[in-house]
């Protein structure tokens, strides 16, 4: 009965540092370049599903965890530009995210310009 408990107590801890390392690693990637070209690729794809006409970013920056910045912001309807933002700054819940609902706290819109 020792033996096993000690395994056991070894199993928790060998499965808890590898949910650490997991952890960190994570957080490390989704502040790459590639993440952050990947997570705009895809939230352009999701909007542009969405609605009628396109959506357009040049620049994605910030945490995907809670607040992010988008650049040059576009949106297109019919091969013509409607609303050009320089700076959309967008504070969301990630949590909701998970259940497939966009929870957005905040979202700011910095010299935006109409076409």
């Amino acid at each position: 009965m020792k033996n096993l408990l000690r395994a056991l107590k070894w199993v928790v801890l060998g499965l808890g540092s590898l949910l650490v390392v997991a952890t960190v690693a994570v957080v490390v990637y989704t502040n790459t370049e590639n993440f952050t070209r990947w997570a705009r690729e895809e939230a352009v794809t999701a909007v542009n599903g969405l609605i009628r006409g396109t959506v357009s970013v040049e620049r994605l920056e910030g945490s995907v965890w809670s607040r992010i910045t988008l650049y040059d912001v576009a949106l297109q309807y019919e091969q013509q530009e409607i609303l050009k933002i320089p700076r959309l700054d967008v504070s969301f819940s990630l949590l909701p995210l998970i259940f497939g609902r966009l929870e957005t706290a905040a979202i700011d819109a910095a010299q935006r310009r109409a076409s």
